[in-house]
């Protein structure tokens, strides 16, 4: 073995036992001289060239592109909440809907009472034209028979108020109306009733049945006017 063989063994073992003392308090220390016979390592600078090529090293050029730093994913963005101005009129037109489906439960009831009311308002009239007309013409006869004249005159009037005034009762809006449509119909046909056997009355008949006769017709006609008072 040559001696310069041997004195390179030796800083070989020299090194070895450095390192390995080192690792004792967990850090490695190069001997601040190395022998001359070891080689000098250096690291060669990287060229990343003028190609634009990546360096080995694995590092993206800063040249402005965005990074892929995940998959892309294809989930659909929120929805934008609405502006004001367009809730504004989403509100307007609910309250619009509203209003024209209230009204539509309202209107043609009122319509309907309003149209009765006018047609009762005439009917009532007309019955107690009956009372303050057409019978005190009746009972102011000389005669039965000038008496049954005079009532036989409007009978297709009597006739046509009193079909009016059933009529008005059937269609009545509710129940209060009804009753008092009934009450004028009612009232209006004791009277009829009550003047017809007046008129029908024989003058043989007697003085007695006569007062009778009228006691009725009065007190009919009371009543139509008690039904037919506001």
């Amino acid at each position: 073995m040559s001696l310069r063989r041997l004195a390179a063994g030796s800083a070989v073992l020299v090194l070895l036992a450095s390192m390995v003392a080192a690792c004792g308090d967990g850090s490695v220390s190069l001997p601040s001289r190395l022998p001359s016979a070891l080689p000098t390592l250096t690291r060669p600078t990287q060229d990343t060239g003028d190609d634009g090529a990546v360096p080995d090293d694995g590092a993206v050029p800063d040249d402005g592109a965005v990074p892929d730093d995940g998959a892309v994913t294809d989930e659909a963005a929120p929805d934008e909440p609405l502006p004001d101005s367009t809730r504004w009129w989403l509100w307007l037109l609910a309250g619009v809907v509203v209003v024209g489906a209230l009204l539509g439960a309202i209107l043609p009831g009122r319509l309907r009472r309003n149209r009765w009311d006018e047609e009762a308002a005439g009917l009532r009239a007309e019955a107690g034209r009956l009372d303050g007309e057409i019978v005190p013409d009746v009972l102011v006869r000389a005669t039965t028979a000038e008496a049954a004249i005079a009532w036989q005159a409007s009978g297709a009037w009597r006739f046509d108020l009193d079909r009016r005034l059933a009529a008005l009762a059937a269609v009545a809006p509710d129940a209060a109306r009804r009753g008092r449509a009934e009450a004028w119909h009612g009232a209006l046909a004791a009277l009829v009733v009550a003047v017809d056997g007046e008129t029908s009355t024989p003058p043989a008949a007697g003085a007695d049945v006569l007062r009778a006769r009228r006691t009725e017709v009065e007190r009919a006609r009371q009543a139509l006017r008690a039904v037919l008072a506001p």
